[in-house]
């Protein structure tokens, strides 16, 4: 159903809008179908988290997209930061969560 809208969407926006739209459906979807996997030895899940970047500031997206207002968007550093704190001790409890940077 994302994807039907996202396809229904792109024929009222631009070429690069609409491939975004696109893309974060296929997003949406991917990150909905991922199984938890489970230790066959412990009977237990596993940690699984997700990091799920919005459009990220870099040259050749401000290049694509030059009149988008880039102060908002996440930088590398940003969601490096997601990915470390989920890694880390304080993210212990955390399990099965997709963190939107």
């Amino acid at each position: 159903m994302a994807c039907r809208a996202a396809a229904g969407h792109s024929e009222t926006v631009g070429a690069a809008d609409a491939g975004l739209s696109s893309c974060r459906a296929r997003r949406s979807a991917r990150t909905e179908a991922t199984p938890l996997p489970v230790n066959s030895q412990k009977r237990e899940l596993e940690k699984v988290n997700c990091v799920v970047p919005s459009i990220i500031d870099t040259p050749a997206n401000r290049s694509a997209m030059p009149d988008a207002d880039h102060a908002s968007r996440p930088k590398i550093p940003d969601i490096a930061q997601a990915y470390l704190f989920l890694a880390s001790p304080a993210a212990g409890l955390v399990s099965g969560a997709a963190v939107p940077v």
